[in-house]
């Protein structure tokens, strides 16, 4: 991974690392998507598969945000009741769901979240790249296209009787079912137009010089993650498109702040200090090893108290419906605190420093949509 450039203003990283971050995971979907479909089982889900896409990619990334909270003292005490307060309240409210009302609900709940963190984050990405473009109109058009690529695929899959919320676990309930007469047509109709009208509108902007191929870039990885991994009713293609295209740039980000940020000053104790040793160039390797040594031994937890998917024989004890509740919300809590503490932490105007963290010298637009 290399630095930000200061001539490369139009980049979050550089014209390469966004496209590692943001072009290559859309790729590769494409590339290996058909291959999944060909010899896995839609409903299958094969150990290096499980390794590969959920472990590295999906567990591992949640991790990161202990490098901008919990090993950051300083911004721990800052925000010291929101970091170490609210895990302690999504615990409880967690193990309450799971315990008192049903898994099943527990699941959707955690889906549901998820899915909502989902299109938060690559809605902050996009608004980086506005950002670094100086871009002070079109926020509205922006952020509706966005959420229609999303919502589109989303509202189609809620109107089709032969799927379930699968997002998690199979056979989960949706939160509300649509007719499909209903729901289908309006998914069409919300795709087609955002589509149209937003080619249309870059096409102006190519002509005037003041296209953003970067958030372009984006936008569009955006819409085709989410109609592959919502649409597509094959377990192993839907979280190739959805995990690779959300943990690349996570980790990325990441990297990337903590390096200037230690850069720029010097870590006062002992855990800035490894994070600073792991940011250093050269180092993203260890970086990533860490966070995936981390996410594999939750998920040998995972496997052996809750899931027993890939090795059932190996523990032979059985949990009570308590200590299943327990053990359920306490592993899903980094997931979780994750979700929720994204909401804060990349805020430009709330979090002093992390424009220049971030490589933007940064200026709150005048908002015209």
């Amino acid at each position: 991974m290399q630095d930000v450039t200061q001539d490369d203003r139009k980049w979050i990283f550089s014209a390469r690392l966004d496209f590692i971050a943001h072009v290559l995971p859309v790729l590769a979907g494409l590339a290996l998507g058909p291959l999944f479909w060909r010899f896995v089982e839609p409903n299958e889900l094969p150990l290096w598969g499980y390794l590969v896409i959920v472990v590295f990619c999906d567990v591992g990334h949640v991790w990161g945000t202990i490098f901008r909270t919990y090993l950051d003292t300083e911004e721990n005490g800052r925000r010291w009741a929101l970091y170490n307060l609210s895990p302690v309240a999504l615990f409880a409210g967690m193990f309450l769901v799971h315990y008192t009302v049903s898994e099943a609900y527990f699941w959707m709940f955690v889906g549901y979240l998820a899915i909502f963190h989902f299109i938060r984050q690559q809605w902050g990405f996009l608004c980086l790249y506005r950002a670094r473009a100086g871009e002070a109109d079109g926020r509205m058009a922006d952020c509706l296209v966005h959420l229609a690529g999303a919502l589109g695929p989303i509202l189609w899959w809620h109107s089709s009787p032969d799927r379930e919320f699968d997002w998690f676990m199979r056979d989960d309930p949706f939160l509300v079912r649509i007719p499909p007469e209903v729901g289908k047509p309006v998914a069409v109709a919300l795709w087609g137009a955002a589509l149209g009208v937003y080619c249309v509108m870059q096409v102006a902007a190519y002509r005037a010089g003041t296209w953003n191929e970067g958030k372009c870039a984006c936008m569009a990885g955006c819409w085709v993650t989410w109609a592959f991994g919502v649409l597509f009713p094959h377990k192993l293609v839907a979280l190739l498109f959805l995990n690779m295209f959300h943990a690349a740039p996570s980790y990325m980000i990441v990297y990337f702040t903590a390096r200037n940020k230690w850069r720029l000053q010097k870590p006062p104790t002992d855990a800035e200090r490894f994070v600073r040793w792991c940011t250093l160039p050269g180092r993203w390797p260890y970086y990533l090893a860490f966070f995936v040594t981390i996410a594999v031994v939750e998920e040998v937890i995972w496997e052996l108290f809750i899931w027993r998917d890939y090795f059932p024989d190996v523990a032979k004890f059985e949990l009570t419906p308590l200590g299943k509740s327990f053990f359920t919300a306490l592993l899903s809590l980094p997931q979780v605190v994750h979700y929720f503490l994204d909401a804060f932490i990349w805020k430009i105007e709330s979090n002093p420093g992390l424009s220049d963290h971030l490589g933007l010298t940064y200026t709150v637009p005048t908002k015209k949509l």
